[in-house]
């Protein structure tokens, strides 16, 4: 068997691309960063240098779908954030390999911060306040009610790409 593992540079990446080694699974390793403890492994038979799948997203897919029509790969394994554009382009990807990804729309909704937000307190998971104020009109009610830190997210952000922390309702 042999796999296209994206995202190989996530701290988790590693661990799981040596068992798949001792399974006998060949590895491409795929990443947006030129060092990776994951493309030392043995198994790791190619590495690929791509651009960033959030700054450079077009060229990304089109680096990795050409990568996928010039080999033959049993799997496509996101190993990070990547997933969720993958879930995007599902159609296009899995007429090539097989990708273990749930619907676009299940990961939308895990990965949204309001959505997330809204299917925890459906399920009574526990979850840090969340709102999502359009105007400073609609903020300014909340600053005294807020406790700091505050952490701003972009809704659909990646990679903490946007991110913000605030210890003040000033700062805020």
């Amino acid at each position: 068997m042999h796999l296209l593992a994206t995202g190989t540079s996530s701290f988790f990446a590693a661990r799981l691309m040596q068992g798949f080694g001792e399974l006998g699974v060949t590895v491409t390793a795929a990443d947006s960063s030129r060092w990776s403890g994951t493309k030392s492994l043995p198994n790791v038979t190619r590495r690929l240098l791509v651009p960033s799948p959030t700054r450079e997203t077009e060229r990304y897919l089109d680096l990795i779908e050409e990568e996928l029509n010039s080999r033959d790969y049993d799997l496509l394994l996101p190993t990070f954030e990547e997933g969720l554009l993958f879930a995007q382009h599902a159609d296009v990807l899995r007429r090539r390999v097989k990708l273990l990804l749930p619907p676009f729309e299940t990961m939308w909704q895990l990965h949204h911060k309001p959505s997330l937000h809204q299917f925890c307190t459906r399920m009574s998971l526990p979850s840090p306040n969340t709102c999502t104020p359009q105007t400073l009109a609609e903020l300014t009610p909340l600053l005294g009610k807020l406790r700091y830190p505050v952490v701003l997210k972009p809704p659909a952000g990646n990679n903490s790409i946007g991110r913000v922390f605030c210890d003040t309702s000033a700062d805020l």
